[in-house]
């Protein structure tokens, strides 16, 4: 963890500490060829950030400079954000979650055209089917309609007055994490040999868009 504190923030903390290694630690001062160094490394390449208060390590002929490196998501093992979440009316929460999953890629989303809301998951295509009783998610081996031949599936109930036209982002995208969970518990199941059927129901539930 990186924490970045002032001159004023190290002082409160060593006068509520008092003398010791910590205190010690806190107050050394930088080696004199850091801006040099933090310079260099800063202008090696657009993917390194050196944060202003750095410091190095001094060898003799160079020295190692505490930065920050960007990682593609893909290279981290994620898919490749394809969809600007914050397009969309969703909580904080909501976002950061949805951003989070590991190995799941949101691929279009236009819930008013046919396999208009598609992505990926674990190796397989999943879409969010819209009619009059609710939303059903589905996961399939098809990329373009997972739901025409779905290995698993999970459904949820409009109940409110407004009925689909009332459906907020943050419901269409609060069903779709919650489905992306339960799918994957339902694949943790599986692995421990839990008997199942060829197509399983992940449950109803209902959905409120007040």
């Amino acid at each position: 963890m990186w924490v970045e504190l002032t001159n004023e923030e190290i002082a409160a903390i060593i006068q509520a500490i008092g003398p010791g290694t910590i205190a010690q630690k806190l107050t050394t001062r930088s080696h004199p060829d850091t801006a040099a160094f933090a310079e260099a490394a800063d202008l090696s390449s657009d993917y390194i950030h050196v944060p202003q208060e750095t410091f190095i390590e001094r060898t003799r002929n160079g020295a190692y400079v505490l930065a920050f490196v960007w990682v593609y998501n893909q290279d981290a093992g994620f898919f490749e954000l394809t969809v600007d979440f914050d397009g969309f009316n969703l909580s904080r929460g909501l976002k950061d979650r949805l951003e989070n999953l590991r190995n799941f890629r949101l691929t279009w989303f236009h819930p008013g055209e046919m396999n208009g809301v598609i992505g990926a998951v674990d190796g397989l295509y999943w879409s969010v089917e819209r009619d009059k009783k609710g939303l059903t998610f589905n996961v399939g081996a098809e990329e373009k309609s997972p739901a025409r031949f779905p290995l698993w599936k999970r459904q949820i109930e409009f109940r409110t007055a407004r009925g689909r036209d009332g459906i907020s982002d943050e419901d269409y995208f609060l069903f779709i994490a919650d489905s992306v969970d339960s799918y994957r518990a339902y694949q943790e199941s599986w692995r421990r040999q839990v008997p199942r059927p060829s197509i399983i129901s992940g449950g109803n539930a209902a959905l409120s868009a007040d």
